[in-house]
């Protein structure tokens, strides 16, 4: 009889709106279960065990004490930006694997030392860039290698949204805010994979309107690929965009409807033809309160079982990296928006070190 499949068993760090979320989709992940959680409130971390079906002896005021318990296999990092090196150091010197959501750092040293680190350690390592293993752009990115829309020749899209009261983390520097590092990576991951992962950018125009603290609050962006490609892209904490994203080739084009970062609707058309496929989102009762109201906080966090699921069959493999989403990526993507950063003139703490 084959060894029955050993369940992966996650800590997370942070109990925040998007580790709510994460911890409701493992609901529906066969064979992962969460075991630990950590937040810098003992209540908090309680409150959020409780809702989850965990004792509350699984609930600690010390992400020190979460990472070194011996039953946590890996650690999802959701801390605020400006931990993400803190906690990521702490997790693989004491040899967790690691999900650290994005951005994972505040500049591209912070991103190479961790990357370094996660290599030297041979430990799983990877960013949250959860966009990436939607079945849409998975789909999305078979269309443009079979060649479905020919050269591509420019990318648009646009990520905006209103920031609502309490949200200051967004525009605060010293949390590691801006528009950039909260949405505007996910219009920069997109470009990547639809342009492809190791193109070279050789020209940067921007323009962005900062905050009185000094971090963009909307930002413009005109990017110009090695092979004559374009990307124009806008991103804001401060204005409702339609947050699509278009991929135009010499053959076609390609629209992925909003939200374009965990979308369920692609649009192909080529040879005068619009083809639209839809990709479901899982369900689960578990998800949805007395009314049948969803109980998530942010858009399609359903998906979030595809990012889940991805990372507990690389651990299974013994992958020490995503093959969808590679550290090379991660590290591209880094020194990308530190550039981008650094010429409408924000500057974090980190840049000094």
């Amino acid at each position: 009889m084959a060894e029955e499949e050993k369940a992966i068993r996650w800590g997370i760090l942070g109990c925040g709106k998007i580790s709510s979320d994460f911890a409701r989709a493992m609901q529906k992940v066969d064979k992962s279960v969460l075991v630990a959680v950590a937040s810098s409130s003992k209540e908090r971390a309680v409150m959020f065990a409780k809702e989850f079906g965990l004792e509350e002896s699984r609930a600690f005021d010390s992400y020190v004490t979460l990472i070194q318990h011996p039953e946590v296999d890996v650690v999802y990092m959701a801390r605020t930006n400006n931990f993400h090196l803190e906690d990521v150091k702490a997790g693989l010197e004491n040899g967790k694997h690691v999900l650290c959501e994005k951005p994972l750092g505040l500049t591209r040293g912070e991103v190479e030392y961790m990357v370094n680190l996660a290599r030297a350690k041979g430990l799983f390592f990877m960013e949250a860039a959860w966009t990436c293993f939607f079945p849409a752009i998975r789909y999305c990115t078979k269309v443009l290698a079979e060649g479905g829309i020919g050269k591509v020749t420019h990318v648009n899209g646009t990520f905006g949204y209103v920031r609502g009261q309490g949200t200051n983390r967004l525009v605060d520097l010293a949390l590691g805010g801006g528009s950039l590092y909260d949405v505007g990576i996910y219009l920069l991951l997109v470009t990547t994979l639809a342009i492809g992962k190791n193109r070279k950018v050789e020209a940067v125009h921007s323009r962005a309107v900062l905050h009185p603290g000094g971090a963009d609050v909307h930002l413009a962006l005109l990017l110009g690929f090695d092979g004559d490609t374009n990307a124009t892209l806008s991103c804001s904490v401060e204005a409702a965009m339609p947050n699509d994203f278009d991929i135009m080739g010499t053959a076609g084009r390609i629209h992925i409807s909003g939200p374009f970062h965990c979308p369920t609707r692609i649009s192909v058309t080529s040879n005068g033809r619009t083809r639209t496929s839809e990709f479901p989102l899982p369900t689960c009762e578990a998800w949805q309160d007395g009314g049948g109201n969803p109980l998530f906080h942010f858009p399609n966090s359903e998906g979030l079982v595809y990012e889940i699921e991805h990372v507990a069959d690389c651990l299974r493999r013994g992958d020490t990296e995503s093959s969808l989403h590679p550290l090379s990526h991660s590290l591209a993507l880094a020194a990308l928006m530190e550039s981008i950063r650094h010429g409408i003139g924000v500057k974090y703490g980190a840049d000094a070190k």
